[in-house]
C-alpha cells in the first residue's frame, strides 16, 4: 500500500466518523456516543479536508521529466542516491569519458555545482523513472541484476535546490 491509498483509506474512515458512522460496522453510532457529538463532528471534517489537499498535492506531484532531479531509496540497501536526468546525447559525450558505477548505470558526471548525479534518460535507469512519480517504485535490470527503487522525491532542476 503506497502514501496515497493510505491517505483514501483514513479519509474514508474519517468521512465517515464525520457522519456519525462507525467506520468499522458502517452502523450509526447512538447519539450519546463521542463521535456524534457536534464539535468533534467538525474537527474530523477539517482533518478530512487536509488529507483531500494531501492526497490531491501527491496527484499533482511532478513526474520525472527529463531535467527531474531525482531522490530515489534502494529498496534492498536502503540507500538514497539522488540523481538528475539528462537528455540522451549527454551519454555519449560522458560514458566515451569513461564514467560508470556498479548500480546506477552509466552515471554521467558529477556537478560540481550541486553535487547531483546525472544519468540520461535512455540508460535502463533513466528508462524505468521516466513518467513515473514520488512513490512509484520502479525494478531496473542491469547487467543481469535485479535492482529495485523507490522513487522519494520528483522535482524541476530550476528548483532543485530544495531537494534535502
Amino acid at each position: 500500500m503506497n502514501e496515497l491509498d493510505t491517505l483514501k483509506r483514513a479519509k474514508k474512515y474519517i468521512d465517515k466518523m464525520a457522519q456519525g458512522i462507525n467506520p468499522l460496522t458502517d452502523q450509526s453510532v447512538p447519539q450519546t456516543d463521542l463521535i456524534a457529538n457536534k464539535r468533534i463532528s467538525k474537527c474530523f471534517s477539517y482533518v478530512s479536508d487536509i488529507l483531500q489537499e494531501k492526497m490531491n498535492a501527491l496527484l499533482n506531484c511532478s513526474q520525472v521529466k527529463e531535467g527531474s532531479v531525482v531522490s530515489l531509496l534502494d529498496c534492498e540497501s536502503g540507500e538514497s542516491m539522488q540523481l538528475r536526468i539528462l537528455p540522451s546525447y549527454y551519454r555519449a559525450r560522458y560514458t566515451s569519458m569513461g564514467y560508470r558505477t556498479k548500480n546506477y548505470v552509466e552515471l554521467t558526471k558529477t556537478s560540481d555545482a550541486d553535487g547531483i548525479n546525472s544519468i540520461s534518460d535512455d540508460s535502463p535507469l533513466g528508462k524505468a523513472i521516466i513518467g513515473k512519480r514520488a512513490e512509484d517504485e520502479v525494478c531496473v535490470t542491469i547487467d543481469g541484476k535485479s535492482f529495485r527503487y523507490r522513487i522519494t522525491h520528483v522535482s524541476d532542476s530550476s528548483d532543485s535546490e530544495t531537494v534535502f
